[in-house]
């Protein structure tokens, strides 16, 4: 799955969900992320955090494994549009 949102720098006045992102560069290689749905919950490991040039393809490698894999994107830094943060996580 791949999951985009926004950053926004601190003292953003935007709305709710403009920074939902906004952290993602504290995320470490180990780290565990939960996403949960009405459903059910679902667990994943962070495997790598990368910074991506503009239009830069996400790297195929990640894309590939056994498991279900969760890609977060979101512009970096926060509220700048030159790069992306992107954290691959593996399902537990």
């Amino acid at each position: 799955s791949i999951m985009l949102g926004h950053s926004a720098p601190p003292g953003w006045l935007g709305n709710l969900y403009d920074g939902v992102f906004s952290n993602l560069k504290d995320l470490e290689v180990g780290d565990l992320v939960v996403v949960s749905t009405e459903a059910q919950l679902y667990t994943y490991k962070v495997g790598a955090k990368l910074f991506l040039d503009r239009g830069q393809d996400i790297p195929e490698e990640l894309t590939r494994s056994n498991k279900p894999t969760l890609l977060l994107l979101s512009c970096w830094p926060p509220g700048i549009d030159n790069k992306r943060i992107m954290i691959q996580a593996e399902a537990t």
